[in-house]
């Protein structure tokens, strides 16, 4: 069994194999190689900071260091890592000149985190010792807080004004969180449990349709957040389905242009056996 990571640029898709990515910028993958799984490597350039790519040398996949990939900045010049066995502090690591630099310990245990569009916070599924995940905000240089009651889950999109939170609940729901204390959650009416990918700038949610997770291709569709409407957009399939029985995650630009997915393959040999003619 393999998993795989492909870039597809709508409406052309270009395959290649590598580990699970993290975290997609127009232009650049965050994830880590297949042979070095606690290693975060970017292949291409961020099309929000194009300067990184003369100073990494890429296209070529570049090592930046050891820790898991988390996500790229906004603006292109730092990638967000998360270390092995050491669960309670990110890394920034600079796509160019510079040395990387430690968060602050805030006594939390994280899962993953990804960037708010400001660039100033994060949003990241962690836990208080002894206690459950929960999706938190926390600021690079301040305190975590809480927008969820317990919960697990990696399928979340961030507003474009970074004001609320969509997100595919364990019970099937897309629910809508504000990005600050106290908020209350908004359920958002679907027939059927959908993923969030993207929060565009016309105010509607990429999602995935994920009732059928074996389902080859996955569906795709926008769904118009003001009136409920749920426009079919694009069937994922990687160009060489044989042997797919899953694709486990779908990762959209910004500008909606370039999709990175993961997909999970599963190969067997068949034997012919002769007689004997003993």
């Amino acid at each position: 069994m393999d998993d795989h990571s492909t870039p597809a640029s709508h409406p052309n898709v270009a395959a290649a194999a590598g580990a699970p990515a993290s975290h997609h910028n127009a232009g650049a993958a965050l994830g880590a190689p297949v042979s070095h799984p606690s290693v975060a490597a970017l292949r291409g350039t961020p099309a929000s900071h194009p300067s990184a790519g003369a100073a990494l040398g890429a296209p070529a996949t570049v090592r930046l260091g050891e820790g898991r990939a988390q996500a790229l900045s906004p603006d292109g010049r730092f990638a967000l890592t998360l270390g092995t066995q050491d669960l309670s502090r990110f890394r920034l690591v600079p796509l160019g000149e510079g040395k990387a630099s430690e968060l602050p310990a805030t006594g939390l245990q994280y899962q993953w985190a990804r960037f708010f569009p400001d660039g100033t916070r994060l949003l990241t599924l962690a836990n208080e010792p002894d206690r459950p995940l929960r999706l938190y905000v926390q600021p690079l240089d301040g305190k975590p807080f809480p927008i969820t009651p317990p919960t697990v889950t990696r399928n979340v999109a961030i507003s474009p004004d970074g004001a609320n939170v969509a997100l595919l609940s364990a019970d099937g729901n897309l629910v809508i969180y504000p990005a600050a204390e106290g908020g209350t959650a908004r359920v958002i009416p679907t027939s059927e449990p959908m993923a969030p990918l993207l929060w565009a700038e016309d105010d509607c949610l990429y999602v995935q349709h994920v009732g059928a997770y074996t389902q080859i291709p996955t569906r795709i569709s926008r769904l118009h957040l003001s009136t409920g409407r749920l426009e079919p957009w694009q069937d994922v399939v990687p160009s060489d389905s044989i042997g797919v029985n899953a694709i486990t995650k779908v990762m959209l630009s910004q500008d909606a242009r370039t999709l990175v997915f993961n997909y999970r393959r599963a190969l067997s040999d068949l034997f012919v056996v002769e007689p004997s003619t003993r």
